[in-house]
């Protein structure tokens, strides 16, 4: 029945019961790949993110400008997530210094409010598939060896 099958990435030879995916140790190495590049680690870059945009909000609400902790973390935190987006918006050119220090400011605020959204998004898909990836992984525990 299943004996002259072998798995694709090791060469070992496949129980009966153990379908045609891959060996037990193939199956847990691809799907801890799979979650440390698709869960752990954009959840581990959107909390740091969130710890520096929070110091820097904390930094500017101890001076005199009255901001929102809470926007200013989210702002700060979706720079880098919009950062390809907020030239896009308006592109200082011909103006004097004070004018375009202004335009690239009110970039960088449009691309943190557009990047805190993506970053929200992504923040949701590494939780999705990370409750997948430990589905998967309890399933291959539960195969025999």
């Amino acid at each position: 029945m299943n004996e002259g099958m072998v798995c694709a990435n090791c060469g070992k030879v496949l129980s009966a019961d153990s379908g045609s995916n891959g060996c037990k140790s193939c199956l847990v190495k691809a799907t801890v790949k799979e979650m440390f590049s698709k869960s752990i680690g954009p959840l581990a870059l959107a909390a740091v993110l969130l710890l520096l945009g929070s110091a820097i909000a904390g930094v500017l609400a101890q001076s005199s400008m009255k901001l929102d902790p809470v926007f200013t973390t989210l702002v700060l935190a979706g720079i880098p997530f919009g950062m390809r987006r907020m030239w896009l918006v308006l592109v200082p050119t011909g103006h004097d210094i004070s004018a375009t220090l202004c335009i690239i400011i009110f970039d960088f605020i449009i691309g943190g409010i557009i990047g805190m959204f993506v970053l929200a998004w992504r923040v949701i898909c590494a939780v999705v598939n990370l409750v997948k990836s430990s589905i998967t992984l309890i399933q291959i525990a539960r195969m025999s060896a």
